[in-house]
This record gives C-alpha cells, sequence and structure tokens, in this order.
C-alpha cells in the first residue's frame, strides 16, 4: 500500500505526468514518504533558485513537514543557534560566505534532519517558458494584473506544485500551513490575501477529500527567526542543486539520473556539504529531487536525479 494518493483525473496534464512519477517510484520503492497520519496540521515551507543569469534551470524547494517537527524545531533551534554563536543569524545559501554560518552548516544540516518531513527539489530547464497551456496564462494573467508574466507563470507554478502536494500527503480534515520565503511572488499582504484565495481554489481540484483551515505567510521577521529558519533547508537545497546542475550543463553534460559528486575538485565547499547531506535518506527527513526538461519537440522529459559520492561510487 502507498502513502502517496494519486490523481485520479487526466486533465491536470504535466502535473499529472509528475503524480503518476512519484507514484511508481514509490511503489518501485525509491522513494519513501514520512507517516503525516495523526498530525493535526501539515506546513509546507518553500523557497525558490536560479534566477540569476548563470543559471540553466529554476528551482523550486519545498519542506513538507508536520506540526509536531515544527514545535520541536521552534524550541531546539534556538539552543542551536546559541551552541553555534550565531545569535540570530539565518544559515541561508548567499551567506555561507560568511564564515560562522559556513563553520555551523553541517550541524544545522544535521540538526534538520530530525524532522519528520520530505523535502521535494523540482528543477525546471529555463528554455521551457510556461508548464501551462498558452490561452490559460493569458486569461488568468487577465485576472490576477498584479503579477508581471514572469512572476505568474512562477507563481502558478508553485501552487499547482503545493496542490499535488497536500492532494498526494495530506488526510481528511487537516490543517495546511504554507510560508513562502520573500519573493516578488508573496511581496505584500495584498498579493498574499489573493495567492490564499488561489491555494484554495486550485487544490480544491485536486483534493478528493475535505481540509480544515488553510493559511498562507512569508518568512520574515515578524513571523520569526525559526520560520525563517525551516525556509532556509529548502533555500539550501534549491542554490546547492542549481549550481551543481548549472555546472554540469555549462560543460555540455546533462546526468539523466546520476549525480556524481565532487564534480572536480574546486567545486564550492558549501555545494559538496549540502549535496552530501541531500543525498542521505537515513533519517526521519527525506530528500528528493526531480528535473523537468525540454526535449526540443514540444514534450516535458522527467527525471529523478539521484546524487552519488564519486568516492563511494568508485568503490575508494
Amino acid at each position: 500500500m502507498t502513502v502517496w494518493k494519486p490523481l485520479s483525473n487526466d486533465k491536470f496534464g504535466l502535473i499529472k505526468s509528475v503524480n503518476d512519477f512519484i507514484l511508481k517510484l514509490e511503489i518501485n520503492r525509491e522513494i519513501s514518504f514520512p507517516n503525516f497520519l495523526k498530525t493535526e496540521k501539515l506546513y509546507f515551507f518553500s523557497d525558490y533558485g536560479g534566477e540569476h543569469k548563470d543559471a540553466d534551470f529554476i528551482s523550486y524547494a519545498f519542506l513538507i513537514t508536520d506540526l509536531e517537527s515544527v514545535l520541536n524545531f521552534t524550541y531546539y533551534h534556538p539552543q542551536l543557534l546559541d551552541s553555534l554563536n550565531l545569535s540570530n543569524r539565518i544559515i541561508s545559501y548567499k551567506k555561507l560566505n560568511d564564515k560562522l554560518r559556513m563553520k555551523a552548516l553541517y550541524p544545522f544540516l544535521e540538526f534538520s534532519n530530525n524532522i519528520n518531513g520530505i523535502i521535494f527539489v523540482l528543477l525546471v530547464e529555463k528554455s521551457i517558458s510556461t508548464l501551462f497551456e498558452s490561452q490559460f496564462q493569458k486569461e488568468r494573467l487577465n485576472d490576477y494584473s498584479k503579477w508581471k508574466s514572469f512572476d505568474f507563470e512562477k507563481l502558478m507554478r508553485v501552487i499547482h506544485f503545493i496542490s499535488l502536494f497536500i492532494s498526494g500527503l495530506s488526510q481528511p480534515m487537516q490543517d495546511i500551513c504554507w510560508i513562502s520565503d520573500e519573493d516578488n511572488i508573496v511581496v505584500n499582504d495584498e498579493k498574499l490575501i489573493t495567492i490564499t484565495e488561489m491555494l484554495a481554489n486550485v487544490s480544491s481540484h485536486y483534493l478528493t477529500h475535505s481540509l480544515n483551515k488553510l493559511q498562507c505567510g512569508r518568512a520574515n521577521i515578524e513571523i520569526g527567526k525559526n520560520f525563517e529558519a525551516l525556509c532556509s533547508i529548502p533555500d539550501l537545497c534549491a542554490g546547492a542543486i542549481t549550481d551543481l546542475l548549472t555546472y554540469y550543463s555549462s560543460n555540455d553534460i546533462f546526468p539523466d539520473s546520476k549525480v556524481i559528486v565532487p564534480t572536480k575538485k574546486d567545486t564550492k565547499t558549501k555545494i559538496n556539504q549540502i549535496i552530501y547531506w541531500f543525498m542521505n535518506n537515513n533519517h526521519n527527513l527525506k530528500k528528493v529531487c526531480f528535473s523537468i526538461t525540454d526535449d526540443k519537440s514540444d514534450r516535458y522529459i522527467l527525471s529523478h536525479l539521484r546524487f552519488h559520492n564519486l568516492y563511494n561510487y568508485l568503490g575508494l
């Protein structure tokens, strides 16, 4: 019996293909899911990467966990920061040039392994301008003129991915809370209210059961440092995996499934540390990465990326 609840409607196009792909991987025991049966509330923390000009992929990273793990994290995380002399600093990918943050990276990642949850990282090739029907985009963009075209496409991807995860992993009458990193798609409270309505609408088409409350928020000072720290976990994954895959792509290599780390001696230490942690699924926190690439004939290729330690791979 699978944990993942499959979609039965083919009208969801690419999202249905992602759903079928996830289900197949679970059936084949290539991925496993945490148990969310007994929790009252599921949390979805998201961050994004790859928008800088050198990147070849846009990344969407999601940490899905339960109320109990969030409460444990918020209780013990300040103690971890004190032990690492970090005070109120957040360990974000872009700030790892700070020596103190870099020194704390591995202990923070190991601490995160106690979370009962799963990290999904989805990489979308930049040559793919939209994952939706072009007419759908035009109609919806007229309804939601608060967003620029690029930001609206990004928002719709995130909302549909989260709706898929809610459908696949939630239980009847659970509360759902989505916290996004501060980003153009959730730049103010007015947009956040609209986004909450959009997520409720879209997810209702995916779900075969009823939920209780649905909340949306963004990680900032007002919501608290612990929630910012929980968003930093998908931030680290999105940043490292995007940079690693960009390295491969810049050398005219794109691995279909096996990604070897380190790629060479000058691969950034922060990338190696994060990827070594990501490839280890022997803890409460599971991790999985997919890519969506364009095969140049109006079709998409879905791949499950598996990261391998070079020295273990060579038997050294």
